[in-house]
């Protein structure tokens, strides 16, 4: 069984545990259940349940990853007093937990209830959005080569997209190696506290002439971004969240690294994500690759377990359809990140091995066929987007022991 990382998580069931309502000597499990949940639980989507008890002064726990929502906020802790003998919640099922159990408990007694969850058809992350998305790009604005009249005007669209989910957005002149001058796309969604930040990037170049659409490098990667700032920008959050479209990834990583280089020094980035090339992964032939790369081998380790929490045990996905570990790629914008100490995920899947990338075959009818269909490809779309949902919420909410990992290097 794998090593749970959610730290808060595991704190709270180790707390129950030491109260008595979890595997106490003095715990009875009711023969009979006594308790009952009405609802519909629907996968992908926030479901409304209603809880009703008679054991006296019971807490409620919610399985790993099931937030309760609450207008504009998202409740990463899972456990809830019952008063009153009930208890009503709106929760986000995981995208793949079609069944689960629900424990209701005191010092002396608790009950384990079974649920199982319907398909829906408005999951709250959309593949079906990304693929739009990255349909609608590559049929507009073709051959978006690093500052070309083309790429200035997809620049535009990126500023209009993120200011329409309320983004404070800019547009960051950047200085590239060889004396031009690059345009960085950034969003930020102002937390309570904008000294800290969370940034989930992509870059928006494609590479050389020859590349004409660019569907899957990269037009995939930063419609994801777009798509997580659609659904994050809903929610209201303590830290700083911060939407990036990188300018001249494909001449060098310049304008993520501009980005590090001039972090403000009293701000902290406590994570960052990176979507490159996303799609041509589970479900279909290719695996999706979640590297992690911070500077330090202890916390690239248990961002690797905490990858693997977010994406078998939160998430659902098949241990087969993933690795997960320690960067050995490089070759994006997540490296400039890592090396500067910050925590950072970089999601991809095919490399080398798609017979299109770098080529003007790279278009988004060929991703459709290599990946069997429209569907397959929208769901191979949800997956990183899924993933790095969670990912962004959890750290967030401080379910990682950042400074732990650290202190152990």
């Amino acid at each position: 069984m794998r090593k749970m990382v959610a730290f808060c998580i595991f704190a709270a069931l180790v707390s129950l545990t030491a109260a008595g309502c979890i595997g106490s000597e003095n715990a009875v499990q009711y023969p009979v259940t006594l308790s009952s949940i009405t609802g519909n639980a629907v996968m992908g989507e926030v479901s409304h349940i209603d809880i009703e008890s008679p054991i006296e002064g019971a807490v409620v726990t919610l399985p790993p990853g099931m937030f309760a929502v609450s207008g504009k906020t998202l409740c990463t802790e899972n456990t809830f007093a019952l008063e009153g003998g009930r208890l009503s919640l709106d929760v986000l099922v995981p995208p793949m937990m079609d069944e689960f159990e629900i424990t209701i408990a005191n010092e002396d007694h608790s009950e384990i209830i079974r649920m199982v969850s319907s398909e829906g058809s408005s999951p709250l992350v959309s593949g079906q959005k990304i693929f739009d998305r990255v349909d609608e790009i590559t049929s507009t604005y073709v051959v978006r080569i690093t500052e070309t009249p083309m790429h200035q005007l997809f620049k535009l669209y990126l500023k209009l997209a993120m200011e329409e989910y309320g983004l404070d957005v800019h547009m960051t002149p950047v200085e590239s190696g060889d004396g031009r001058t690059l345009t960085n796309v950034v969003g930020y969604k102002w937390g309570a506290n904008e000294k800290e930040w969370i940034v989930i990037g992509g870059h928006a170049d494609t590479a050389f002439e020859i590349t004409v659409e660019g569907a899957y490098d990269n037009t995939a990667g930063v419609a994801t971004v777009l798509e997580l700032a659609r659904v994050l920008s809903q929610y209201e959050f303590d830290k700083t969240i911060v939407f990036a479209a990188w300018g001249g990834e494909e001449e060098g990583l310049w304008g993520s690294k501009f980005f590090v280089d001039n972090i403000p020094d009293d701000v902290t980035v406590t994570t960052y994500l990176n979507f490159d090339m996303v799609g041509i992964n589970w479900p279909g032939p290719d695996k999706l690759h979640e590297f992690t790369r911070s500077g330090s081998g202890t916390m690239d380790k248990e961002l690797a377990r905490f990858g693997e929490f977010v994406t078998f045990d939160v998430c659902g996905y098949p241990e087969e359809g993933f690795a997960i570990k320690k960067d050995t790629l490089g070759r994006s914008d997540h490296v400039n990140f890592g090396d500067a100490g910050i925590p950072s995920f970089m999601f991809i899947g095919a490399t080398d091995e798609y017979p299109y990338y770098h080529t003007p075959d790279d278009t988004f009818a060929n991703m459709i066929e290599y990946m069997g269909g429209e569907e397959i490809l929208m769901k191979g779309f949800a997956v990183p987007a899924w993933i790095g949902f969670y990912v962004t919420v959890l750290f967030e909410g401080g379910h990682f022991p950042i400074a732990a990992a650290a202190e152990e290097d």
